[in-house]
């Protein structure tokens, strides 16, 4: 009689997933922003007072 032998990949097997996972939704985030365009009006400094404005706060 031949005998079955099974192999779990583990944890090891979900921390892949999961990296594969975030990297493909980080793909996605990058591909959604370069087809958002460009603003062309952004002021850096102006963005910059705003949000330490609003972390101070």
């Amino acid at each position: 009689m031949a005998k079955n032998k099974s192999t779990s990949l583990g944890l090891h097997s979900d921390t892949l997933t999961t990296k594969d996972e975030k990297l493909r939704l980080l793909r996605q985030a990058l591909i959604a922003g370069e087809q958002s365009g460009w603003v062309d009006n952004f002021d850096a400094e102006k963005f910059k007072t705003r949000m330490r404005a609003k972390t101070v706060s």
